[in-house]
């Protein structure tokens, strides 16, 4: 079964080299095509506070989700870094290795007769040879492929980056720009209020309501 695995993980790394380019080369352009903060903004213009509230918490999870995205990417990052030390030690011992068994395995090839156990033993030693074999492509592989699966976690980080970043600048804009719509909703109102108090005359229920909807837009104001 690991013998297998490594089979499968060794076909992969083998056909990383033009997959990986070709995703790499997509990221790129994706990177090159992000739009601007200034056509989200003008997307936005002319939206209720509402709406623009809600984009504004939008963008907010956005850069959740970008902090996390980033941060995977930076980890995988550092596990390449380190991956050619990893294979550098293990690929020598494995290849090591492999030589011994299948010298083992020769030989008892050549030895094995009809005693209860020998043909259990060979079989032990063709699996050891077999797993060793597929550990020795695997490793091959990866050292292969490292340069461009370097390329492509740099490629992708460089692209959260500046996603990262866009978001940031957006939300700096959009709350200065939620700011002032909330003042001028403020405002708004209060000249409304301002003007239903003056027709009130005594009417103690309705002034009452005045007041309080008056220190409703304060507490708004000031929030």
């Amino acid at each position: 079964k690991l013998a297998a695995e490594n089979a499968t993980r060794a076909a992969s790394f083998r056909e990383a080299p033009q997959s990986v380019r070709t995703e790499t080369e997509r990221l790129a352009r994706e990177l090159e095509d992000l739009p601007s903060v200034e056509e989200l903004l003008k997307r936005l213009d002319g939206q209720t506070t509402q709406v623009l509230a809600q984009e504004l918490e939008s963008l907010r999870a956005e850069e959740v989700e970008l902090r996390r995205e980033l941060d995977t990417v930076e980890r995988l990052d550092e596990s390449l870094k380190v991956r050619p030390v990893d294979i550098g030690a293990r690929l020598p011992e494995a290849t090591r290795e492999l030589g011994i068994a299948a010298k083992a395995l020769t030989s008892k090839e050549q030895a094995t007769g009809t005693k209860p156990g020998e043909a259990a033993d060979l079989v032990l030693l063709q699996a050891q040879r077999e797993l060793l074999a597929s550990e020795v492509e695997m490793l091959t592989q990866e050292r292969l492929s490292l340069g461009v699966r370097g390329e492509l976690a740099e490629m992708r980080r460089k692209l959260l980056e500046g996603k990262l970043e866009n978001t940031r600048t957006a939300i700096e804009a959009l709350e200065k720009i939620l700011e002032s719509q909330r003042q001028t909703d403020v405002d708004r109102l209060a000249a409304r209020l301002a003007g239903m108090a003056a027709t009130l005359g005594d009417d103690e229920e309705l002034q009452a309501l005045s007041t309080e909807l008056h220190r409703l837009t304060k507490e708004l104001q000031d929030s």
